[in-house]
């Protein structure tokens, strides 16, 4: 049966090459490759890619492993002896061939990576009857006007607002969305600033009526509030309620985090947890930030910075694991985080800009010998460190 082996995998290795493989035979020639001991083909290093230096390393390295226990030849080789080695050279081409293939198919001609750009201006408007309207990229944001909406450089966006004959759109409600990979800025009809990081939703009304200003939040979103207006401006998510008059304060609020974190830069902010049975609540000095986790809400001093390093075009990855590291890139730049084993246990410090293509991005996260591979469909596998373990502590400003 060995024997039969190298012809067969010969033959898919040449239907690989020709494109006729099926896929129950290419599964056959992808199980052969991962049992097949290639620890002596030594086709590692900085001229992998080079085929002519694989096909000489796999041939020599495979002549030596064959002459291994065998005795040596002379000249009076019987017929039998001669039979002998032309079959061992049959079978040595043939394994010659299918692993060059194998090497070929695996680490040379197999999908590259495609470099992941980073994430920009793009998002949805949606009314409440559900129309939803595409935003142009090449612009920032809009603004909410009296009758209109416009985008930021004064382009009205056409057949958003329904006539006054269609209803009083007054009390309608609005919905900004990002994606993955979007960020957006909107200005409230109160002249309230709000920036939407990616993967986020802001829901407001076209125009704040009664004795409040209130908006709904999921995700991320930088807030300047218009603080000529004396109505209390309230920003709620699932479990918190915000409530400040004029300030400028930052809230992330993603699903996928544990914590629901609200960073105050200037004036005062009261934060109600609002699903608690005894209602716990903070007033924010500038400088600290509120972090709700389940039902405890507690406070602290932080930097302000990093809570709204993105709104500035970078990340601020200071004091944040590999898992939170993870995430935000996984929003920007849009694609799937996959552990294999165990999470590294390390912190980070230090910023990066978000204008970068992912892999200049990953090029720095190599430096603290995190190891990953890339995967079809956007995936980043995360690998478990075998060759040595993560520094506990890594600044991504001295690679």
């Amino acid at each position: 049966m060995a024997d039969e082996a190298p012809p067969y995998i010969l033959e898919l290795a040449e239907k690989w090459l020709n494109g006729s493989i099926t896929p129950e035979e290419k599964q056959d020639f992808d199980d052969w490759y991962h049992h097949f001991d290639f620890s002596y083909a030594d086709y590692e290093g900085k001229d992998t890619l080079n085929p002519e230096v694989i096909k000489r390393r796999v041939f020599e390295q495979l002549l030596a492993h064959m002459k291994e226990g065998q005795h040596a030849l002379t000249s009076s080789l019987t017929t039998q002896k001669n039979r002998h080695l032309y079959r061992w050279t049959s079978m040595a081409a043939a394994i010659l061939i299918a692993a060059f293939a194998a090497i070929y198919y695996f680490h040379w001609a197999k999908p590259t990576f495609t470099d992941i750009a980073p994430g920009y201006n793009q998002a949805t408007l949606t009314l409440a009857d559900g129309t939803t309207f595409p935003l142009d990229s090449a612009q920032t944001g809009i603004q909410i006007g009296a009758g209109n909406i416009r985008y930021n450089d004064g382009t009205k966006l056409t057949a958003v607002i329904p006539t006054k004959t269609e209803g009083a759109h007054q009390a309608m409600e609005l919905s900004l969305s990002t994606p993955r990979g979007g960020q957006y800025q909107v200005i409230l009809c109160d002249g309230t600033k709000v920036w939407l990081n990616a993967a986020s939703t802001l829901k407001y009304p076209y125009k704040f009526n009664g004795d409040k200003r209130e908006v709904f939040l999921e995700g991320e979103a930088y807030f300047s509030v218009n603080s000529k207006d004396a109505k209390p401006f309230i920003v709620k998510t699932r479990e918190q309620s915000t409530t400040v008059l004029g300030t400028e304060f930052n809230l992330a609020a993603y699903a996928d985090e544990a914590s629901v974190k609200t960073t105050l830069i200037n004036g005062a902010v009261r934060v109600l947890h609002i699903d608690s049975k005894q209602p716990a609540f903070f007033v924010l000095a500038p400088g600290e930030q509120s972090i709700l986790v389940g039902n405890k809400l507690t406070k602290q001093k932080t930097d302000v910075e990093v809570a709204s390093a993105w709104k500035n075009g970078q990340f601020d990855f200071t004091g944040k694991n590999l898992e939170q590291v993870m995430r935000e890139l996984e929003r920007w730049y849009d694609f799937t985080v996959i552990y294999e084993g165990s999470i590294p246990e390390m912190e980070f410090y230090g910023k990066v800009y978000r204008n970068n293509n992912l892999s200049d991005v990953l090029e720095i996260l190599k430096g603290a010998k995190v190891r990953f591979r890339i995967a079809p469909g956007r995936k980043l596998i995360i690998e478990n460190n075998k060759k040595g373990v993560q520094p506990k502590k890594y600044d991504m400003e001295k690679t």
